[in-house]
């Protein structure tokens, strides 16, 4: 039952990602994406290769459906789940992907689990502002983007997080 929960959760928060990029664009500064989260919340019994494709078939859709370049979103996804499995096991311990624990708030600790959270999507804006800047852009615009983005898409991934791992 867990399972087709969080499945359930997994295209709904894709499907809210294509509606934000979409529908939601708040000021050229801002730029909001939950996929680092979603990322996060995957359970660890999961494989990483399989890991790898699911969160190359999710950013690609998004790509494909938001509107934006293709690839973008790719791009900056796959370092995220190929970082999740590390950066949990500094935080949390080895003995968490040892026991196969999915990430939960209440085991865990939440500022824990937002200290992995906010490393993710911090991997992620950095990679996806550098690639879509290309070099056209100068760097304190580049440095507000980071910043604001991070901020806006930290609290709520965060409510994500919460929702996806109680």
């Amino acid at each position: 039952m867990r399972d087709s929960r969080f499945f359930l959760l997994f295209l709904l928060t894709v499907a809210v990602q294509i509606l934000i990029s979409n529908f939601l664009n708040l000021s050229q500064f801002v730029m909001i994406n939950l996929m680092p989260a979603l990322i996060l919340c995957i359970p660890y019994r999961i494989s990483s290769p399989i890991l790898m494709l699911i969160t190359f078939i999710a950013g690609f859709f998004v790509d494909l459906m938001a509107g934006g370049m293709l690839g973008l979103t790719l791009v900056a996804l796959l370092p995220v789940a190929f970082a999740r499995n590390i950066m949990l096991n500094l935080v949390l311990g080895s003995d968490t992907l040892s026991r196969l624990d999915s990430v939960s708030l209440a085991k865990h600790g939440s500022t824990r689990i937002s200290l992995v959270l906010l490393i993710l999507l911090m991997l992620f804006m950095l990679i996806y502002i550098w690639t879509d800047a290309a070099g056209t852009r100068p760097v304190w615009f580049l440095l507000v983007k980071f910043l604001c983005s991070t901020i806006v898409s930290y609290a709520i991934s965060l409510l994500l997080v919460k929702i996806a791992a109680p």
